[in-house]
């Protein structure tokens, strides 16, 4: 009875409005402090640690010890205005060695766009045969058949949606010519023409850098599929990537590197980034951020670690939680401040991104983020948890996807 007489207590207090809302002030003071600790202690240690890797000297043409072959591979499906654009891009380089050798398909547009560069003869046009949805043989079987046109110099794997520039080439392979390194990554930006929506800007804070202070020169497995740059050595020894396994793409051909003796050396300045298209719409978000999830619950299936699981399954809860957060006003009015400091908690952790990579990245390299931005940064929020509801509610589908991917490998 002590035990039933002490919850029945508990609950008149939280029923008490006045007491809510203090509890509810110390609570979201503490999450204000904790932030804030979070940042002096830690974050600005990590920032420290982060400017220390960057390579900020400016690198030329006249820099590299040699001028090698550089055979670009760009996979192209059911592409538009971007990868014109992308080739576009190429033909204006002023590196006079270069091949480019493309595997175009999906439709009429994009196949038109890869033959319109037939007249350069550096460039060699391949065809992709596929179904209506996707490459009959996935990307890595286009990249496959691309690589059997190389047989010297660098290899460059970019996406048909990048953008590039003498100097972005010239540090993506500096590390390689003057440095005998045989693997080179790394990531993209937003395309210049994308730099002032705040659809972009988020996703640019966001997908920076994690905050963590170890920043590791070379990396454990995956590589950039829009930009690393491989040695025709590296490629003798693998000879083709594997087509058959179960992970997303970019991580299957990190193992494929690694698993031949090969370092994967990592580039973090933000001048080595390719410009690279990000999503336009909130359509084209969800679906690339679902797919992002998706790979990453796949790639922790193969690994064998509960880790994301666990992880994924806790922001689907809180997830859940926010979004029903108005009708708990009707339940009770604490369950509606609990889904409120959730919601400031996740706030928080953006605006600590965004404050990283303001420190990070040169103002010339980004647009000015306008005040109503850190307003509409709560909708977008709100868009990334409806992404963790909708993979959760199709969980069952997408066991079946990976029963379906393991009898595939096996």
């Amino acid at each position: 009875m002590d035990l039933i007489s002490q919850i029945q207590e508990i609950i008149e207090i939280l029923s008490n409005p006045t007491t809510l809302i203090s509890i509810f002030l110390y609570l979201l003071l503490i999450v204000f402090l904790w932030h804030l600790l979070l940042y002096i202690f830690r974050d600005r240690k990590y920032i420290k640690t982060s400017k220390k890797s960057l390579d900020t000297i400016k690198i030329t043409i006249d820099d590299l010890f040699e001028l090698p072959l550089v055979n670009f591979i760009i996979p192209a499906w059911k592409e538009g205005i971007y990868f014109k654009e992308c080739l576009f891009s190429i033909t204006k380089l002023s590196y006079p060695n270069i091949k480019v050798i493309i595997s175009a398909g999906g439709d009429e547009e994009t196949i038109k766009i890869a033959d319109s560069f037939k007249k350069h003869k550096k460039f060699k046009i391949l065809r992709q045969m596929g179904g209506k949805s996707r490459a009959a043989f996935g990307k890595i079987r286009a990249l496959n058949e691309c690589l059997d046109y190389v047989s010297e110099g660098l290899v460059y794997f970019i996406d048909a949606d990048c953008y590039v520039t003498d100097d972005i080439l010239i540090r993506i392979i500096y590390p390689i010519v003057n440095k005998k390194e045989d693997v080179v990554i790394s990531t993209f930006r937003p395309l210049k023409s994308q730099q002032n929506k705040d659809l972009i800007k988020y996703l640019q804070i966001n997908r920076f850098v994690a905050l963590r202070g170890e920043i590791k020169q070379y990396s454990t497995g995956m590589v950039s599929g829009s930009n690393t740059c491989i040695t025709f050595k590296v490629l003798k020894a693998i000879g083709k990537f594997n087509e058959n396994r179960m992970i997303a793409e970019d991580y299957s051909r990190g193992y494929d590197i690694i698993s031949k003796g090969f370092k994967i050396y990592n580039l973090y300045d933000y001048q080595s980034r390719m410009y690279s298209a990000y999503p336009d719409t909130l359509k084209e978000y969800l679906i690339q951020r679902r797919r992002q999830i998706e790979n990453s619950l796949l790639l922790s299936y193969k690994k064998k670690d509960s880790k994301y699981f666990l992880k994924f399954f806790i922001m689907t809860f809180i997830s859940l939680y926010i979004f029903i957060m108005p009708l708990l006003i009707l339940v009770h009015f604490g369950l509606f401040l609990m889904g409120f400091i959730f919601l400031v908690y996740l706030y928080l952790i953006r605006i600590r991104r965004y404050l990283f990579f303001k420190e990070i990245v040169d103002r010339e390299y980004y647009a000015r983020f306008q005040n109503f931005f850190f307003i509409k940064m709560i909708f977008y929020i709100f868009l990334e948890l409806l992404t963790n509801v909708i993979i959760f509610c199709s969980l069952f589908s997408f066991i079946r996807k990976l029963k379906k991917e393991k009898n595939h490998e096996n």
